[in-house]
């Protein structure tokens, strides 16, 4: 890794954590908001620092250094949509309770997660391997 990237991936990554961290700091200390709801801003939030810096990881082509990275996000893209309309929902009434057909929403990570054990239990060299075969196919 040059150094000029390295910098840029930690400056990028140390703007995300502090956008995220006010985000998250304002949800602490506003008033009316109930615990429930809180919990699941404070996801919501999370998911999107992870999301954000895997992306970045993606496009600056930085992510075959750190292999064992590679497709861990996966399950959590489609955690985030169910997250959001959590949000949204307890945003609108924080007074609706979950429901228990509202567990389906993450029926599409878990799914997600289950089909990519094989890759996760690969070595750092095959996944490595498999990224740059995708990458260079398509070049």
């Amino acid at each position: 890794m040059q150094l000029d990237q390295l910098i840029s991936t930690l400056l990028t990554g140390g703007i995300v954590f502090i956008c995220l961290t006010l985000l998250m700091a304002s949800s602490f200390f506003e008033r009316g908001i109930s615990r429930k709801l809180k919990f699941v801003l404070h996801t919501y939030y999370f998911l999107i620092l992870i999301l954000g810096v895997d992306t970045y990881l993606i496009a600056n082509g930085l992510i075959t250094h750190f292999p064992y990275l590679i497709r861990a996000a996966e399950p959590l893209y489609y955690l985030y949509w169910s997250t959001f309309y959590l949000v949204v929902k307890y945003r609108l009434d924080d007074e609706q309770e979950f429901k228990k057909w509202e567990l389906l929403l993450f029926a599409p990570s878990i799914v997600s997660f289950i089909y990519n054990i094989p890759f996760y239990l690969k070595s750092a060299n095959d996944k490595v391997a498999s990224v740059t075969g995708v990458v260079d196919s398509s070049t």
